[in-house]
């Protein structure tokens, strides 16, 4: 059984909406071939009945509260192809790379509904259960918000026989999207808040509501170096990481607040120099350090 909020009510979804189906299909192709070997797949993953839900503060055209959005029957699709190799150039310098070309998205238009916390009702507004349903949430087509579908990756490594390595890679991340908030695609979305009215939008007012964040593509670069020795039966070994290593400066991801349930407050905040509520992004950290040292006794 799915409870929705636990810590207020006894409340669950439906036996049927959390019951998930999953369709996985994957083929791969592994090869060696001297000093080159490598593998390669393509994949087809497909889900349905799928069900999330999460708290948050919200003005809508029927008034503001405290709700749970419960999204119910939801279908995404993922799917893509992938590979990587490894090339022993010499016995001590290997050469490695790989790619991953992904297409993450909803493919079907979820069901949404607000469960109002702590029994608050909304004035004027009659809700069965303590839900507010505010039907289809129109995401089909759009790109779920999990992180890039595009990465390549290609890194040099060398290996010295006096046992110490070292490697660098550099790695491209790119076609990532902001996760939409799903009460922006709803009819209720396009109410008036003083009459309930479908609202009237000019093309460009359209444009910005049903629009879907693309970020920006960034490079990392990361390098690795390590070295052990071995005397009078006392094994010890150093190990240095050093990930970002240009210091880039990036989104790698975030999603849309959820603050705003109707078109007239959502476009007049979005339209200001600096929104109250904008969209939540995820920044990349400066350089960082891992030092790992080990020693081992006989």
């Amino acid at each position: 059984m799915y409870f929705v909020n636990p810590n207020e009510n006894n409340r669950s979804l439906e036996a049927s909406s959390h019951i998930e189906i999953g369709d996985l299909k994957e083929l791969s192709y592994v090869m060696r071939w001297r000093n080159l070997s490598g593998r390669f797949g393509v994949y087809d993953y497909r889900y349905d009945q799928l069900s999330s839900h999460r708290p948050y503060y919200v003005h809508t055209s029927f008034g503001s509260v405290f709700v749970q959005e419960i999204s119910t029957d939801i279908s995404s699709l993922h799917r893509g192809i992938e590979g990587s190799f490894n090339l022993k150039v010499s016995p001590v310098v290997e050469l490695e790379g790989a790619f991953s070309l992904g297409n993450y998205k909803y493919t079907n238009n979820p069901h949404l509904e607000l469960e109002l916390i702590n029994d608050i009702g909304i004035e004027g507004v009659t809700v069965k259960d303590n839900r507010l349903d505010l039907g289809a949430s129109k995401l089909k087509g759009y790109r779920l918000g999990n992180g890039p579908s595009r990465a390549y990756s290609l890194s040099i490594s060398y290996r010295d026989p006096n046992y110490w390595f070292s490697s660098l890679s550099f790695n491209r991340i790119d076609n990532n999207y902001i996760g939409v908030a799903p009460i922006r695609f709803t009819d209720s979305f396009l109410l008036s808040k003083e009459d309930q009215s479908q609202a009237e939008l000019v093309a460009e007012d359209l444009k910005l509501i049903n629009s879907q964040e693309l970020l920006e593509g960034y490079y990392v670069t990361n390098f690795l170096f390590g070295k052990s020795y071995l005397k009078n039966g006392i094994y010890s070994s150093v190990f240095l990481s050093i990930d970002n290593l240009l210091e880039s400066d990036f989104k790698s991801g975030g999603y849309e607040s959820s603050r705003f349930g109707n078109y007239q407050d959502y476009l007049k905040d979005q339209q200001t120099n600096t929104p109250l509520f904008p969209t939540k992004y995820w920044w990349s950290s400066s350089r960082r350090f891992f030092l790992n040292l080990t020693i081992s006794l006989p």
